[in-house]
């Protein structure tokens, strides 16, 4: 039980550290700092991994999306999941936007579950990982 409760901790604290990383990073395309300097979606991931507490596979397991919406009533902050329920990778895009519009970043990352206690674990991915989920919605500023 004691294993149990420290991953449960883990996984908290991994989910929190990734939500500082979301709006911290967020604030490079909400700014134009990332417009300035011509990011393209490598570009962005490498920024944002210089946020990314050493908790994180940073460039291999986080995967980050931002899509752009021209009011709040569109944006949509649902993880790409395929039929299986699993994360689609294949969905990941880099749509910043321009000054004005809304704005989604969202980072996945999959954790992995080691300890299951009695089967309630808190793996909701195949292979045992736990998809944490960190989400930004802003407004970019008038940079241009």
């Amino acid at each position: 039980i004691l294993f149990a409760i420290m991953e449960t901790a883990f996984v908290f604290f991994a989910g929190q550290s990734l939500e500082f990383a979301v709006a911290q990073s967020g604030r490079l395309i909400m700014t134009g700092q990332a417009y300035a300097a011509g990011y393209d979606q490598t570009s962005y991931k490498n920024a944002v991994c210089a946020n990314v507490v050493a908790l994180f596979d940073c460039a291999n397991k986080l995967y980050v999306s931002v899509q752009n919406f021209t009011t709040f009533a569109n944006a949509t902050t649902s993880p790409p999941y395929d039929s299986s329920g699993q994360l689609d990778t294949s969905k990941m895009v880099y749509q910043p936007g321009n000054p004005g519009d809304v704005v989604v970043v969202s980072f996945y990352y999959q954790w992995p579950i080691y300890v299951s206690l009695l089967s309630n674990n808190l793996s909701n991915q195949s292979g045992q990982n736990r998809l944490l989920v960190a989400t930004s919605v802003f407004r970019n500023e008038p940079y241009k």
